[in-house]
């Protein structure tokens, strides 16, 4: 399984390719953010091997602005498994400064 975040301007961004990357990314938004970033999926469709979730995140970290967006997560499905993820945020350079550059 590959996750990909956005394009490489912070300390998060770049491709989690297995599950130990992906949690060990999850495990990181969760550290920086002193445990307060929560992520929760509004709907879900399908279309072919895609599936597509709306999402909504929040987080707070000291030093930044509170964190609350919707967005949209895209998975290619293979062989019944996840694949690849891609994750599209409402506002990046607002996630950007949130999590802080590199």
């Amino acid at each position: 399984m590959r996750c990909g975040t956005s394009p490489v301007r912070t300390r998060r961004s770049g491709d989690h390719v297995g599950p130990a990357a992906i949690l060990a990314h999850l495990g990181r938004l969760m550290e920086l953010s002193g445990g307060t970033f929560v992520l929760e999926t509004d709907s879900a469709t399908e279309s072919g091997d895609l599936v597509a979730a709306t999402v909504r995140f929040r987080a707070q970290r000291v030093g930044a602005e509170d964190l609350d967006q919707h967005g949209v997560d895209v998975f290619r499905i293979a062989d019944g498994r996840i694949a690849e993820v891609w994750l599209i945020s409402e506002d990046q350079d607002a996630e950007d400064r949130f999590w802080g550059s590199v």
